[in-house]
């Protein structure tokens, strides 16, 4: 495994987790590092697991997927939860991009 590339190690990881099909996924940056096909298609396997009944849970950088795939979200900054939301009801007042930076600031402190 050390030859592998990092889109191919996360692949495995993914896969690792998910081959006795729990009902809780619990996915950290599931996306980083995958070719697009690859972000594709664990995309469509989260929102087929979702449509089932069951609970996927990630964390993303990236706010257009968290738009895209999300009903709710939890903003987080430092370890501390700031925010629960649905995002329809964000998208009523803002664009979540916009609700995401009055909440952490525009300091790049991400962490």
């Amino acid at each position: 495994m050390q030859t592998y590339s990092h889109g191919m190690k996360q692949k495995i990881a993914i896969m690792a987790a998910l081959v006795h099909n729990p009902k809780i996924w619990i996915l950290d940056e599931p996306l980083t590092g995958l070719d697009p096909n690859s972000i594709y298609q664990v995309k469509e396997c989260m929102k087929q697991h979702a449509a089932e009944g069951n609970i996927v849970f990630f964390s993303s950088h990236i706010i257009d997927v968290v738009e895209k795939m999300c009903n709710r979200i939890a903003v987080i900054k430092k370890g501390k939860i700031l925010a629960v939301r649905n995002v329809a009801d964000v998208e009523k007042e803002s664009s979540l991009e916009a609700y995401y930076m009055n909440l952490v600031g525009d300091n790049g402190d991400e962490d």
